[in-house]
């Protein structure tokens, strides 16, 4: 993404000097709430009388309204903002002659698209199904973070084959790159809800009973997805010096509804996918 950063510039700013001037208009503390998820929890054990508890705590925020629309809220506009900054990524990329961000704005667009059908999906009940956008979803995740860590394996990601495709950029390939960022546990659960058919999938399913009596958690655990993916697309922009993007592209509007999301949701930091087992 060297050829954007030298496009990006404003009077002559260097990238650290963007960085700083940027996150002084974020909304205090949401940076560090943005990388707070599933995965920030590696160490979470949940006994069998705190998991009952726990269940019925979550079967209570489940069916608060308030709570509940903040989920819902946050949901769709952070899959909005993804869908801009994709767009003007992508279009950008095109522009300059930059593969890197072209990827990126790519790799952004098709989360969008899966958030998007997931929201439509939950809008509807139909767990299962939105279930199976979110652990595509997961792997988007992923990659934005590979490209976020090093442009330049964006830039190779849009010229790679099938074959390459399946051999650097397989989930499994990704989890080991990330030196336990990402856990397997947490990729092997969401296959079970919503990838491969599986028995853990009836939980998910609306006629069939499940241990928290409500399938909206969900939309907790799309919302917990979505604000790791922007977390890493904003690390992706910066890395590039090209953050001013996001900025442009409600960036501000998708901060200010996780900032929202944080105070109302309890499972905003802590919600143990595995809890529905």
């Amino acid at each position: 993404m060297r050829s954007h950063r030298q496009h990006s510039g404003k009077h002559g700013q260097q990238p650290e000097q963007r960085r700083k001037r940027t996150a002084s208009h974020r909304p205090k503390g949401t940076r560090a709430q943005r990388h707070i998820g599933v995965s920030s929890f590696p160490s979470v054990t949940i006994g069998s009388m705190e998991r009952a508890a726990f269940r019925e705590e979550l079967a209570r925020w489940a069916e608060d309204e308030t709570v509940h629309s903040s989920r819902v809220a946050v949901c769709r506009t952070v899959t909005e903002a993804l869908r801009q900054a994709g767009q003007s990524l992508y279009v950008g990329g095109w522009v300059l002659r930059n593969q890197a961000m072209e990827s990126l704005g790519a790799v952004t667009e098709m989360g969008a698209e899966l958030a998007s059908g997931a929201v439509q999906l939950f809008d509807v009940e139909l767990w299962y199904a939105g279930a199976a956008l979110v652990r595509q979803l997961i792997e988007v995740e992923y990659l934005t973070w590979r490209f976020s860590e090093d442009p330049s394996v964006a830039s190779s990601w849009l010229a790679s084959s099938p074959a390459e495709i399946r051999q650097r950029f397989a989930p499994k390939a990704m989890r080991q790159e990330s030196a336990g960022r990402f856990r397997d546990k947490e990729y092997w659960t969401h296959c079970g809800h919503g990838g491969h058919p599986s028995p853990q999938g009836r939980l998910l399913l609306k006629n069939h009973s499940n241990p928290i009596g409500s399938q909206r958690w969900a939309w907790a655990d799309l919302a917990q997805h979505l604000e790791r993916l922007w977390g890493h697309l904003e690390s992706a922009l910066q890395t590039a010096g090209a953050e001013d993007i996001v900025a442009a592209k409600g960036g501000e509007t998708a901060a200010n509804a996780i900032a929202a999301w944080h105070e109302k949701d309890p499972l905003a930091a802590r919600l143990p996918i595995d809890i529905s087992e």
